[in-house]
């Protein structure tokens, strides 16, 4: 079960992990005693519950990649990852998963960026954005979409990666007020409306792609107020 942990020039300090669901073994003696205590009570299938497993084992390595070795990452009562240890309130960490990939990014307080978020849109979800697209997206963004699909995915995913990052949730926040300005395919990055936030992606081999998105202080700040109305 290989875990692969790596860094964007973009997104300066903050290192993301990705993990192959098809190669991952369940042993719930890799996770933290505190982890292992939810993973044994929850009721759930069998895929959620390896998708749970594998969201640990991707943050422990992120984790580990920045000098963190003790700290669990449990959840918070809406779902979203809580992590408990030492130096664990210097900490912010997104976890998300496909149908093929598990993924992990954590940045450190001190970072560039230190609120960051993921996502990974699988190549299946093309038609089902493509389905909400004129009701969710920008005539900007449907125009670019028009041009090259990638654009639409990137638009969606964007805001799945800043809803994780600024703590709102993409139905408060996300979805209405964050929304693609450009996309840069040299440099994998995709600007949007909201100062203080940057988004970056990373094509995967069976036609996904993996966004990452990280806040500064003050746009996490921002987006909390206006998701509160």
């Amino acid at each position: 079960m290989s875990v692969v942990v790596r860094s964007h020039p973009s997104l300066g300090e903050a290192r993301f992990a990705t993990l192959a669901l098809e190669e991952l073994v369940v042993d719930a003696r890799r996770l933290h005693e505190a982890e292992r205590r939810i993973f044994e009570a929850m009721v759930a299938t069998e895929r959620r519950k390896r998708e749970w497993f594998a969201g640990r084992i991707a943050a422990h390595a992120a984790l580990r990649s920045l000098g963190y070795e003790d700290v669990a990452v449990l959840r918070r009562d809406g779902g979203a990852p809580q992590l408990v240890g030492p130096r664990s309130e210097r900490l912010h960490v997104a976890i998300t998963h496909g149908k093929r990939l598990a993924a992990a990014v954590v940045a450190d307080a001190d970072g560039a960026w230190p609120h960051v978020g993921i996502d990974v849109v699988d190549a299946e979800d093309g038609a089902r954005i493509d389905n909400i697209a004129r009701r969710v997206l920008t005539p900007d963004e449907l125009a670019r979409a028009a041009k090259n699909p990638l654009h639409a995915t990137l638009a969606w995913g964007a805001r799945e990666a800043v809803a994780k990052a600024t703590s709102t949730g993409m139905f408060v926040f996300a979805l209405s007020q964050c929304w693609t300005v450009s996309v840069d395919e040299d440099e994998r990055e995709v600007t949007t409306n909201l100062d203080g936030v940057r988004v970056v992606y990373d094509p995967l081999p069976d036609g996904g792609v993996l966004l990452l998105a990280g806040a500064a202080r003050h746009a996490l700040e921002h987006a909390q107020r206006a998701a509160l109305g």
